[in-house]
């Protein structure tokens, strides 16, 4: 029978792990080994868990992120056209930019790999990057491995302003999401007797 793990559950195995062999073995060295029996590289595997717990259930229709993974893999070229496609605009060659913000959201795509920078001012910061082999795009065309959900969507609770590569049925969802989460605390609230 299959088993599947979370980012907790992962994360309390090594902990576990770590502590039966007296700590002489690192944590990353035992997730790595986790994620090597997976066939997946140990930051990806990590990331993606992370993920499928912060995607709200509304939105997870179609299974979870390792079954989106499986069906919906994507090439360089699928990269560049979804980049295209959601907003960013093509600055040089492989180099891709969007607003977000008071700053722009590079993504440099490579023949194996993408790297997410965040320029702001004269500065750059490498946000991410991860292998084209461990990307996949959802049902609502969300690129997911670059950490472009997760930590985009909380600047939008926080600003108001969603980022350019969220489609339309991206903040539908959301939106219908967050009513929905509000409305269940409304009810676990008002049930509360003083």
């Amino acid at each position: 029978m299959p088993v599947q793990l979370t980012h907790q559950n992962i994360r309390d195995i090594a902990k576990n792990l770590r502590e039966i062999t007296g700590r002489e073995i690192k944590h990353t060295q035992i997730i790595g080994a986790i994620a090597a029996a997976l066939g997946r590289q140990p930051n990806a595997l990590m990331h993606e868990l992370k993920n499928e717990i912060a995607i709200p259930p509304e939105l997870q229709r179609s299974g979870t992120a390792s079954d989106l993974f499986e069906r919906n893999r994507v090439t360089k070229t699928d990269v560049e056209a979804w980049a295209l496609r959601r907003g960013f605009t093509e600055i040089g060659r492989n180099i891709f930019s969007a607003p977000w913000g008071d700053a722009e959201i590079w993504l440099k795509v490579g023949a194996k790999d993408v790297e997410v920078k965040r320029l702001q001012g004269d500065h750059a910061i490498k946000v991410f990057d991860n292998s084209i082999s461990a990307l996949y795009l959802d049902q609502f065309d969300m690129l997911h491995g670059l950490d472009l959900f997760a930590r985009y969507y909380s600047y939008y609770r926080e600003s108001g302003e969603w980022p350019v590569w969220f489609s339309d049925e991206v903040k539908s969802n959301l939106r219908e999401a967050e009513q929905a989460t509000e409305l269940r605390k409304a009810k676990a609230s008002s049930s509360v007797k003083p």
